[in-house]
C-alpha cells in the first residue's frame, strides 16, 4: 500500500522560498513560490511577503515585468503598503510606480433618457401610465457617493373623464451611492422634488403644484470613453394638490433608461 505524505503548508513553503532566496538560488526560491501559489491560503500580512519576495526573485532574474506583476498583485492585498526603506530603491520605487493614483475628489456625471410611467393597483385617481424624458447632471465624491440635480417631463392620460390631458415638469435632487460590480455600476439612491402639474378639463386649464420622493436604483455600464448606458427604477409617492385643499397621492414606478457619462 502507496502512501503519500500531505502537502507543506503554503506557510512552511514560504519559509522554504525565502531560505532559496538568502542562498542567492533564485531558481529555487521561485520554485518554491510556486507551491505557495498552488497551496493558497495565506493571511494578508503573509501574501504581502509571498508577493514582495516575488517580486525581488523576479528582479534577481532579470524579469521586470513578473517582477510588475508581482507588485500590482501586492497593492491590491494591501493598497497602503509602505516599503522597508531597506528594500533595493529599484524595487521601492517600482512599488510606487505600480501604486494606483487615488481617485479624484469630485467627477462630473450626467445622463438624459426616456421615462415610462406605470401606477400601483388603483393608486392615482388622476393619473394613466405616461411617457416622458429626464435629463440630470451632478457628480461623483472618491468615487462613491454622487449627487445630481434633474428636470423632467411626462405626458399622461388623465383617469377622469372632466380632463383631457395631463403634463408634468419637475425638479429633483438626489444623494446616492456608486457600488462597483465588474462592468456594471450599482447606485441606490433617494431623490426628493417639486412638480408642475397642468390639467386640461373641459372648462379650461388648472394648474398646480406638487411633491414627489423616489427610491431610485440604478445599473450603468460603460462602452467608451465614459460614455454609457444604463437605467433606474424605483417607488416613487406622488403627492398633489389641486388649490381646494384637496389631496391626491399616487405610488407610480417610473422606469428611466438612457444615456450616461463619467464612470
Amino acid at each position: 500500500m502507496l502512501f503519500l505524505a500531505p502537502p507543506a503548508s503554503a506557510e512552511v513553503a514560504l519559509e522554504a522560498a525565502a531560505a532559496c532566496f538568502e542562498a542567492v538560488d533564485y531558481d529555487c526560491a521561485a520554485e518554491k513560490l510556486l507551491i505557495v501559489w498552488g497551496i493558497g491560503g495565506l493571511d494578508t500580512a503573509a501574501e504581502v511577503r509571498a508577493r514582495l519576495l516575488e517580486a525581488q526573485v523576479a528582479l534577481a532574474q532579470r524579469e521586470e515585468p513578473r517582477a510588475r506583476k508581482a507588485v500590482r498583485a501586492l497593492l491590491v492585498v494591501a493598497p497602503d503598503f509602505a516599503p522597508d526603506p531597506r528594500l533595493p530603491p529599484r524595487l521601492r520605487a517600482m512599488i510606487e510606480e505600480e501604486r494606483p493614483p487615488p481617485p479624484p475628489f469630485f467627477s462630473p456625471t450626467a445622463r438624459a433618457g426616456l421615462t415610462s410611467w406605470r401606477l400601483f393597483g388603483n393608486d392615482g385617481e388622476r393619473w394613466s401610465d405616461g411617457l416622458g424624458t429626464e435629463i440630470a447632471a451632478g457628480g461623483v465624491f472618491l468615487e462613491r457617493w454622487g449627487v445630481e440635480a434633474g428636470f423632467a417631463y411626462s405626458d399622461h392620460r388623465p383617469r377622469t373623464y372632466d380632463l383631457n390631458g395631463l403634463t408634468l415638469l419637475s425638479g429633483s435632487v438626489g444623494a446616492n451611492a456608486h457600488i462597483p460590480a465588474g462592468f456594471l455600476v450599482f447606485s441606490p439612491g433617494l431623490t426628493l422634488g417639486a412638480m408642475h402639474v397642468t390639467a386640461e378639463g373641459v372648462t379650461g386649464t388648472d394648474a398646480y403644484w406638487g411633491f414627489q420622493a423616489q427610491v431610485p436604483i440604478e445599473v450603468s455600464a460603460e462602452i467608451w470613453g465614459g460614455i454609457g448606458i444604463g437605467g433606474r427604477v424605483g417607488v416613487m409617492l406622488v403627492a398633489v394638490s389641486d388649490g381646494q385643499d384637496r389631496a391626491a397621492f399616487s405610488w407610480v414606478l417610473p422606469l428611466e433608461i438612457g444615456l450616461r457619462y463619467a464612470f
